[in-house]
């Protein structure tokens, strides 16, 4: 029953509805449910009804709401509808508040904030009041579900049983539910500030209406979200709010506060002569020059006018800008300006943007409860109606092609050959400097912005042509990744993440690696599966695997056709491991092992054989090579296994070259990259290890896998151990003995202030940290980094202490002395700290201590106040260290490398797969596959066919399974003991297998001669933009895509996991890139400069080349300009920081207004705004011939049936926009001829610096649009035309030093020529049949 003073309340909005909403209730009843179910209620029109009702519902949302439905539901409709679930709500408050100005005030009040929606997720059913059906009687509980966890009946009403219980859906309520994350708008932040975010959680009838991108006004009431760290609770929460109203604004710079004064000298400025000379002086004045591209810059703050076409079509009146240049010329510089005196900007880098990225996002993360998809915003949308400025638009951020990529599925693979293997099934797109494969069906191990390890999808696989340097980076811990130079690293630097290009890396910096990639347990370890004879994951059983692993230390394959000897064999003094081998033979191979006589020696060294060619190419199969030494690498079926054929492998590896010391269990190799793709193996079971290197004179380089932290040693002790008795009695003996406290690997780098501060917080001694005082004092110092396994006893002793205050504030209140001195002395409050904030002093403390009854309830307070910061203290960021899924290791050196030899590695490994499928050595695979394609292999008879089989390594066996028959029949038949009448059958099966080989050959070799050419790799993976690979947590570069459609259509289509929706981008983009060869040539073509796609290159619609030449007078003009600007700052800086400074004011103000902007930066801002909200101007018949004239004259150079077509008719849009963007500057409502020849000259410049060719000196609109000059297209032309008539002429295909006499016949450079024959390999035009051979594809 509702109270007397509820009713009250109720009448009151009865009334209010009666005398404001009389008309929109009676709307809402017809509509009611399913066109509308709010009511929405200005909250102006309640403070005109009853202010005291106004204020109470701003202060008490959530009761005031439900008076005002009940109200609602009360209201006597005239139509005969109830509106039970019918919603009221207010907006149009008074004022909104910055998200970045909420505080603990606010909370449980009704407030409205405006901003971005950064992410949203799908539109999801919410259980609001829960029907749980009893299973024993059938009596249905119904629960209502709030906030937090779900909330499940304890016994049954009917039976008073404990369960089961299954929800019944159909008698259980549901509503929409939807959240959002709602970003402080750019045109709000000053000084480079960090946009800050708030989450919002809608329900019911307003879900669903806006997505990533939009600008809303939200209204709702704020409420706290306690913060915690795997159970550890917070004495800090986090703010959301429940919203009850989402407005979309589409007004532009609805939070620019632009004043009749500011309007008045907006127009007074327009008016002047020199306008555009003052808003050029007012562009980074502290940048020299440069003067077309800055006015450039203007025109593309004002912008032209969005057209809307009868038809609904739109034309975009955004510019694009591009500024490609050399190094040091100011480019970034001008970026940071424009994006301060933008209204609306997003400024990002190509090194480093949002994990949604330049475009868009469809994310999985745990945004909402739970992991589920979300659709996140990134720049060129959160820039929506602004600017966009990116710089390092074209950074390539990669690494080579023999990179260890840890996937999803626990395959363990290079990144080239993940690379080579997608692009048989993925979309390929052909990009100028390489291609990109998207969709590849695979997932990677990422880093998550919280630390986390997770598996995500990979959207693309990169392959691009590698820069001539790259550089290695090598950890103390043996890791060693070789990438790009502007490659970013994850560090550890201060407690915080940051990223560092792989150039910038110093010796002592701390990168993230993983601790491990596995499983979490139900209990909190890590999981391991039981040990079936056949994995549950793949077919590879524990038998075989066992085999890999001794073939991979004291074994190898032999595989030699020529004498007909194939097999395996290991190798060992072992007893215990012979027999091993033995045993794990007959389960794989179900055979018997022998142990010939010739090869055991008199140190006990005996050798086990497996004969026979089905066995090695059994192991073949598995992955194994036939390589020994140096030469083996970690078998890829063994990647691709459960966890049980894993420990196997790694146990088999270990008992036959590994050692176990006092503290180590360490494994040895020739081999680096089978010890880190063992590594890579060893986390999926939690165990972390480092590779170290022994370099020999004289002899091969051995690479030690060392296990050195306790934690690690355990869980090899648990998870993989050894066969060989006394190995693993050592090792017993070595986790018995090891403690990993005094470690200098497993460290947490650097946090001496942060357990500084934790444990003054807790008024802790440093006694009492749970390590011995002088060993803890170094850590706090930063004298010593703490070990892991030592942070963690400290973090233990943070956490009793902590539970002791939660314990000790609530006996406070009634203690009695004897308590209060235990705990003064347990806290060590001092009894000074006692007497501050009170009326006593000291010496009276002290002196009525224990008798005076007033002082009790004074001592009670002031220490309530110290136990209770204790208890509140925040351990959850020193717990994410400790507990985390990555640790650090630190860089030993970062080194430039020649990447001519980046590649070496993959050549050997294709050389391996040549050999292996072949059938010969190595060094002599590749001459062997060009021999055997070169000639037509003989079939007209059996002893043909005999000897072909013989030539390609094809076995009875293999025709008999490939006909259905058994190899021995396939026998009889080719040695005439029985006769058949199938030889057209065996031939057409030989020339099958045969057709197999050679197109297998025919692509190992395309390979191999493609990684002659050096290439580096990349993943974009889904979300986190990181991947883990060699041991590493490896950043990745953008994927720039999806930016052809938001810079020409202004929006963004996302079609991932169920979401489907287009984003707006409506904003200019002002973009800087550097020349790939370090400095810009202006003899060569763009698309051949700069590592952006030639469709992406010509959506801008100005391109300027920003250069650094020689030039005596400008260059004394730059120096004195230079020279000016720092003796300006240094005479601001003496006269504000010196008191006694002897400069005056008129002295430093007459210097600093030389390099001082003409127009200050807010105004201009203001001008901006102002501009684009209320100028819209037309175009005059004078300006419309003018740019014609330009465009007609212009195209008309291309009317020669040989000349190029010079410029498109994109150009001329551009011009259009840059007119209207003129005309704005001065506030005109007409585009006027001056207009058109201002813009006309720049457009003239930019044609001239970036759209001619080269080689003709015409203007080529091809040289932008297709990245290829008519030129250049006509002699890729000729040449594929000479390579087809030159390969008729040779039965091995056309030689390249034929092709290239005869293209110098024709005119054509030499070099040139070489450059196209490389192109058309590299499209896949041409190939190579044979070394220095061509043939047209």
């Amino acid at each position: 029953m509702a109270r007397a003073e509820d009713t009250e309340v109720i009448d009151l909005f009865e009334e209010f509805y009666r005398n404001y909403y009389r008309n929109e209730i009676g709307e809402l009843a017809q509509k009611y449910p399913n066109e509308q179910k709010s009511l929405y209620v200005d909250w102006q029109d309640l403070y005109r009804f009853d202010p005291d009702l106004a204020d109470d519902y701003r202060n008490h949302p959530s009761q005031f709401q439900d008076y005002a439905e009940e109200a609602l539901r009360l209201y006597d409709l005239p139509v005969d509808v109830k509106l039970g679930q019918a919603h009221v709500r207010v907006q149009n408050l008074p004022e909104t508040t910055g998200i970045r100005d909420i505080r603990a005030d606010h909370r449980g009040k009704l407030i409205a904030v405006t901003g971005i929606v950064r992410k949203a997720t799908d539109v999801r059913p919410k259980v609001t009041t829960a029907a749980f059906e009893c299973q024993r009687c059938g009596t249905l509980t119904r629960i209502p579900q709030a906030a937090g966890d779900f909330q499940e009946p304890h016994e049954c009403q009917g039976c008073e049983r404990q369960g089961p219980f299954r929800i019944n859906y159909d008698q259980s309520e549901f509503v929409d539910a939807q959240k959002l994350r709602v970003q402080e708008s750019p045109e709000g932040l000053r000084g480079g500030e960090t946009p800050q975010s708030i989450d919002v959680n809608i329900e019911d009838d307003i879900t669903g209406r806006v997505t990533a991108g939009d600008h809303v006004r939200v209204s709702g009431e704020l409420n706290l979200d306690q913060r915690s760290n795997q159970g550890e609770k917070s004495a800090m929460f986090d703010v959301y709010m429940d919203g009850s109203a989402v407005e979309i604004e589409d007004e532009q710079f609805e939070d620019m506060d632009i004043t009749d004064e500011d309007k008045k000298e907006i127009v007074s400025l327009s008016e002047e002569e020199d306008i555009y000379e003052q808003m050029v002086d007012s562009i980074a004045p502290s940048i020299y020059g440069y003067r077309q591209a800055k006015l450039a810059m203007i025109l593309q703050l004002f912008s032209g006018v969005t057209k809307h076409l009868p038809d609904e079509s739109r034309i975009r009146g955004d510019l694009h800008m591009l500024l490609i240049g050399d190094p040091g010329t100011g480019k970034s510089q001008m970026l940071q300006y424009i994006r301060e005196i933008a209204p609306r900007s997003v400024y990002t880098s190509g090194k480093g943007s949002s994990s949604a990225g330049l475009t868009a996002a469809a994310v999985r993360d745990d945004f909402g409860d739970g992991q589920q998809w979300t659709l996140e915003a990134g720049a060129l949308v959160l820039a929506d109606q602004g600017i966009a400025a990116v710089d390092e638009l074209d950074k390539m951020r990669c690494v080579t092609g023999d990179t260890l990529v840890h996937l999803g599925d626990g395959r363990i693979c290079r990144i080239g050959q993940l690379a080579n293997e997608a692009s048989e099934n993925g979309r390929i797109e052909e990009l100028p400097n390489g291609r990109s494969i998207r969709d590849p069906d695979v997932q990677a191990w990422t880093m998550t912005d919280d630390g986390q390890l997770a598996r995500r999808p990979v959207t693309a696989i990169h392959e691009y042509d590698s820069p001539e340097e790259l550089t290695q980076v090598r950890l103390q811990s043996g890791e060693r990744l070789t990438a790009t130079e502007d490659h970013p690293f994850f560090v550890f630097d201060d407690g915080e993440r940051i990223e560092k290009p792989a150039g910038e890396l110093e010796p002592d910096d701390w990168v993230y690696v993983p601790r491990q990639l596995s499983e979490t347990a139900t209990d909190g370890g890590v999981a391991t599966a039981a040990d079936p004879t056949v994995d549950t994951k793949s077919q590879l059983s524990t038998s075989l695997a066992t085999v890999l692993g001794y073939l991979s230390g004291d074994g190898n394959v032999y595989y030699n056709r020529d004498e007909g000897v194939y097999g395996i064999r290991f190798t060992n003094a072992e007893e215990e491991l012979l027999v091993d081998f033995e045993r794990a033979c007959r389960d794989a191979f179900d055979t018997q092992p022998v142990r010939p006589v010739s090869e055991q020696r008199d140190d006990g060294v005996e050798t086990v054989r497996v004969p026979g060619k089905e066995h090695a190419d059994t192991v073949l199969d598995a992955g194994m090579n036939l390589e020994t030494y140096d030469g083996k690498r970690l078998p890829e079926s063994v990647s691709t296994a459960g966890r049980a054929a894993k420990a196997a492998f790694v146990r088999a590896l270990a008992d036959s070259e590994g050692t176990v010391d006092d503290r180590n269990v360490r494994i040895h190799s020739a081999s680096y990259e089978l010890l880190m793709g063992t590594k890579h193996l060893l986390l999926e079971f939690g165990i972390s290890s480092q590779i170290q290197t022994r370099e020999r004179d004289g002899r091969r380089d051995l690479y030690v896998l060392a296990i050195t932290d306790a934690e690690s040693l355990a869980a090899f002790d648990q998870y993989v151990g050894f066969t060989l008795d006394r190995k693993q009695r050592a090792l017993d003996d070595v986790v018995e003995t090891v403690s990993g406290d005094r470690t200098i690997l497993d460290v947490v780098p650097d946090i001496g202030d942060l357990l500084g501060e934790r444990r003054e917080s807790l008024r802790l001694h440093q006694s009492e940290c749970g390590l011995v005082d002088s060993t803890y004092c170094n850590f706090e110092n930063g004298d010593a980094n703490i070990s892991i396994r030592a942070a963690r006893t400290v973090l233990e002793a943070f956490r009793k202490r902590k539970q002791q205050a939660q314990t000790d504030r609530h006996r406070i209140e009634n203690a009695d002395w004897s308590q209060l001195t235990e705990l003064r002395d347990r806290y060590h409050v001092s009894q000074q700290q006692i007497a501050d904030g009170t009326r006593y002093s000291q010496q009276q403390v002290s002196r009525l201590w224990g008798s005076n009854e007033a002082l009790r309830e004074r001592v009670r307070e002031r220490l309530s106040e110290f136990v209770t910061a204790v208890a509140e203290t925040d351990l959850s960021g020193l717990q994410s260290l400790v507990y985390g899924d990555v640790k650090w290791r630190k860089v030993q050196t970062a080194e430039t490398v020649s990447s001519t030899k980046a590649n070496e590695d993959q050549i050997l490994l294709q050389k391996q797969q040549l050999a292996n499928l072949l059938g010969c050595d190595t060094d002599v695979a590749e001459q062997r596959a060009r021999q055997l394609l070169s000639a037509d292999p003989a079939t007209d008879t059996w002893d043909d066919l005999d000897s072909t089989l013989d030539t390609y390594g094809i076995s009875y066996q293999d025709i008999g399974r490939d006909l259905g028959v058994a190899g021995s029949t396939i026998s009889r038949w080719f040695n005439g003991v029985v006769e058949t009448d199938r030889f057209d059958d065996v031939r057409q099966t030989v020339e099958d297998r045969i057709d197999q080989i050679n197109d297998e050959a025919t692509e190992l070799l395309d390979s191999i001669e493609s990684n002659r050419e050096p290439k580096v790799y990349d993943l974009t993976v889904e979300g986190t933009h990181n991947f883990v690979a060699n041991g590493m947590v490896v950043h990745n570069s953008e994927d720039r895509s999806a930016m052809h459609e938001a810079l020409e259509q202004q929006s963004i289509s996302v079609s991932k996991a169920g979401i489907n929706a287009t984003l707006k981008s409506r904003c200019s983009l002002l973009g800087a890139a550097n020349p790939k060869y370090g400095r810009f040539d202006q003899y060569e073509p763009i698309a051949e400069q700069i590592d952006l796609e030639p469709a992406l290159i010509s959506r801008f619609d100005l391109i300027f080349t920003v250069t650094d030449k020689p030039d005596e007078e400008a260059d004394r003009n730059l120096a004195e300009h230079i020279l000016t600007t720092n003796y300006a700052g240094e005479l601001n800086t003496h006269r504000t920081e010196t008191q006694a400074s002897d400069y005056t004011e008129e002295e430093v103000a007459r210097v600093t207004d030389e390099v001082a902007p003409e127009i200050d930066a807010e105004l201009l801002r203001k001008y901006v705004a102002y501009a684009k909200r209320n100028v819209f101007p037309t175009m005059t018949e004078e300006a419309k011939a003018e740019i014609r004239e330009f465009y007609v004259d212009l195209r008309s150079q291309g009317t020669d049936e040989d000349a190029p077509v010079p410029v498109t008719a994109r150009k001329l849009e551009a011009l259009v926009r840059l007119a209207e963007a003129s005309a704005r500057i001065r506030l005109s409502d007409t585009v006027e001829v001056h207009d058109a020849q201002r813009v006309i000259e720049i457009v003239q410049r930019t044609l001239e610096d970036i759209g001619m060719d080269p080689e003709t000196g015409e203007l080529d609109a091809d040289v932008i649009e297709t990245g290829t000059s008519k030129s250049q297209r006509d002699r890729i032309k000729n040449l594929k035309t000479l390579i087809g008539d030159i390969e008729d002429e040779y039965d091995e295909g056309a030689p390249v030093e034929r092709v290239l006499e005869r293209a110098e016949e024709a005119g054509m450079e030499r070099s040139k020529a070489e450059h196209e024959i490389d192109k058309l390999k590299q499209q896949g035009e041409v190939y190579e049949p044979r070394n220095d051979h061509l043939r047209t594809t």
